[in-house]
């Protein structure tokens, strides 16, 4: 886990290829700047991942991928696997974003599966928690706790399946994304957040393999209200959505949470 916080744009399908290309290079010194104070991961639609990579390499900036597959190899049309995701450059994957769940026939245990593989492959992944089973979400935000219990579970239950190590894990994020805050530009309240962040760090204390591993906040943030979030305690960074593609909104979130 980076010693700087982290702060990943999800740029989902809001831009193209050649879109993705020109934004980064017309703001290029901007991000290099932001690179001296947190950990920046930008995350285009797959098919930008190489080019803008490549584009990007010797910056200090890393590219995601917005998810994985939970194949290795084989007969599995449109899967990306996370070798492949690697040798185009990724360095970081999203796996289990509530709008993967939504949209995607693949199970809970299929994505702690992606998760396992990503980090064996090398790749720092962030992990969504509790927000994305089914929908149950309290009128607060406020993290189902079953539903992360069961994802924790099946996912420490394939890293030692997969001969995973705490070092290993060390690239581990674990994300609270309320799935009502998604592109709302309202937060959940600061002391739901709090408190499920904190519930979360409790519930990985028991598990060796997870002792290292890093949280993240997304959902609702903006430049506004980002400041709100600098004070919370063990959160590693935030995720960003569509406040991440306008470059002055993007820099005033980062420096206002750093």
């Amino acid at each position: 886990m980076s010693a700087k916080k982290i702060i990943i744009a999800n740029w989902k399908l809001q831009r193209t290829f050649s879109e993705s290309l020109v934004w980064c290079d017309q703001h290029r010194d901007d991000l290099l700047d932001l690179t001296g104070r947190a950990e920046i991961v930008i995350c285009p639609d797959v098919v930008t991942i190489a080019a803008l990579a490549a584009s990007l390499k010797g910056t200090g900036i890393s590219v995601g991928a917005q998810g994985a597959s939970p194949y290795v190899a084989g007969a599995y049309t449109s899967a990306i696997s996370v070798r492949s995701l690697r040798e185009a450059g990724c360095r970081y994957a999203l796996i289990g974003h509530h709008e993967q769940y939504r949209d995607s026939l693949w199970t809970p245990s299929d994505y702690a599966l992606s998760c396992a593989l990503a980090l064996k492959e090398g790749l720092a992944v962030v992990f969504f928690l509790g927000s994305s089973l089914g929908g149950s979400l309290c009128y607060n935000m406020a993290i189902d706790r079953h539903d992360a219990l069961n994802q924790i579970d099946w996912l420490c239950d394939q890293c030692e399946m997969h001969g995973l190590t705490e070092e290993d894990l060390s690239r581990l994020y674990f994300a609270y994304e309320p799935a009502q805050a998604i592109g709302s530009g309202e937060l959940a309240l600061l002391p739901i957040i709090e408190e499920s962040l904190s519930w979360i760090k409790e519930a990985i204390k028991s598990r060796p393999l997870l002792s290292r591993t890093g949280l993240i906040y997304g959902g609702g943030v903006t430049s506004e209200n980002c400041a709100d979030l600098k004070g919370i305690r063990d959160l590693s960074g935030l995720l960003l959505g569509s406040s991440s593609l306008d470059m002055q909104s993007f820099k005033k979130i980062v420096y206002s949470f750093t």
